[in-house]
């Protein structure tokens, strides 16, 4: 799926973890509610991708870990054989590299090759299918009265919906990455993706251009809230703030904001348009994958604050955005009647400890240097975005953070560039920088610890370069 960063507190001997894909799901630090609702399933989902492709003789160990930091991270020996059979598909061709050994030796047998290829493309045609389904099911989570029914309806509905969304984003990606190494290989460069329609995180952002000659109020609108509400920053995670809850922060981008150039239609691919189309569809396909775990996560997140209201009533907390800090398993038992007032203290205790754990130390600095990730230049002032802060879009402003948010609506609307610490090509937010046309540069770690809020760049996204004006 990635090439794989190990984390850098690794004690030799031990199983390298990282951040790569892990950041996707769970940005910056996680909450015990997002952990333990996506812990499962992201798990199965893994496993279940696996066995799809073929690949049998999967270990035992764990795939996801929780530290004691409060950041999750994946096991980067998995991740790498993951992406050793996913470049296997017969529809890529040859794949880079000198050939692994042991376990991974074993991935890209013929039989592997085409059943990875055949479930990437069985994903990809049923993927728009499983996305209007779960809109259909977080519109009606929205409008519930919250009964105990259903409390306890939509709480056992929420991981095999959660289930579903992750293998088919974790399918898609993993070929995405496999698409993309094989045109690199045709020293593609970057900017392939300009122009590219259908994505539900472009659409929202084309969209919002589209609105801006409407106005903040009126039908128009009213239908915007409907179809992108859901979405929002860090929109994966059960505490977003999302645009139908917020709209404020949409009215703000069309009030001070100008909606930038879009590019149109992408070209055929100069010789490469099989490979290309290939690359293109499992882009596409990947962010209609992404914005089905967002539509699970904001149902989530109405569960959630339905539980909120039922654990205060109890007495178990007296704050109810400390209901994040409850697992999901505790909150089943708040939602059928389990746990009671008589537990007050032993929670209390216990969501303290937990807080603690979510006030220690920032997440290490990604490691790399500064890369190419979308064509074209761009002078700008700098805007930082920082995980779980709000920060208002600023017209022909340089977005510099430490990971790309596909939610990022309202700084997508009028961006100038990008800057990102993190070097995936392939995460959520950089498909969108990239569909968008924005000049965007990736792995850029010591500028972007160092860039100064309000500061003129200049971004290369076709050379990698960034300088101060």
């Amino acid at each position: 799926m990635v090439q794989a960063q190990t984390h850098s507190n690794e004690t030799p001997g031990q199983t390298p973890w990282t951040r790569d894909l892990a950041r996707d799901l769970f940005p910056g630090r996680t909450t015990p509610f997002g952990w333990t609702l996506l812990r499962e399933p992201a798990e199965t989902a893994m496993r279940q991708m696996w066995a799809a492709f073929g690949i049998a003789g999967l270990p035992q160990t764990p795939f996801w870990q929780y530290g004691a930091d409060g950041y999750v991270r994946l096991n980067a020996v998995h991740l790498a054989a993951a992406s050793w059979a996913a470049q296997g598909a017969a529809w890529l061709g040859a794949v880079r590299g000198n050939a692994p050994t042991g376990f991974a030796a074993r991935l890209r047998p013929p039989a592997v090759i085409r059943r990875t290829e055949a479930e990437i493309q069985t994903t990809l045609a049923a993927v728009t299918a499983l996305n209007a389904r779960l809109f259909d099911w977080r519109q009606w989570v929205r409008g519930l009265r919250w009964t105990q029914a259903d409390l306890l309806q939509v709480m056992e509905e929420l991981e095999p919906n959660a289930l579903a969304a992750l293998q088919a984003y974790f399918t898609l990606r993993a070929g995405l990455e496999a698409a993309r190494a094989r045109l690199e290989d045709a020293a593609a460069a970057p900017g392939l993706l300009a122009g590219l329609t259908g994505l539900p995180s472009v659409e929202a952002v084309r969209a919002l251009a589209v609105l801006s000659s409407f106005g903040t109020s009126g039908p128009a609108y009213e239908d915007y809230l409907v179809r992108y509400g859901h979405r929002g920053a860090r929109d994966v995670t059960p505490a977003a703030a999302r645009w139908q809850d917020h709209p404020a922060r949409l009215r703000l981008a069309l009030e001070t904001g100008a909606p930038r150039d879009f590019p149109g239609a992408p070209d055929a691919g100069r010789g490469r348009e099989a490979a290309l189309q290939m690359y293109r569809d499992l882009a596409r396909g990947a962010d209609v994958a992404w914005d089905s775990i967002a539509l699970v996560m904001a149902a989530a997140q109405s569960w959630i604050g339905a539980a909120a209201v039922e654990a205060a009533g109890s007495g178990l907390i007296s704050d109810r955005t400390d209901v994040l800090l409850l697992e999901l398993e505790e909150l089943k038992q708040v939602a059928t009647g389990e746990w009671h007032g008589g537990k007050r203290e032993a929670v209390q205790e216990q969501i303290e400890l937990r807080r603690t754990r979510l006030d220690g130390p920032k997440e290490a600095a990604t490691v790399g240097s500064p890369r190419p990730a979308g064509g074209g230049q761009a002078t700008g002032s700098v805007v930082r975005v920082a995980p779980g802060e709000t920060v208002a879009p600023q017209a022909q402003g340089i977005v510099v953070t430490q990971n790309p948010d596909a939610g990022w609506t309202d700084h997508w609307f009028s961006a100038a560039g990008l800057v990102s610490a993190a070097a995936e090509m392939c995460s959520p937010g950089m498909i969108v920088a990239q569909a968008l046309g924005l000049p965007a540069v990736i792995g850029a770690a010591e500028f972007v610890d160092n860039a100064e809020t309000g500061a003129t760049i200049y971004v290369d996204g076709d050379t990698g370069q960034i300088s101060s004006e």
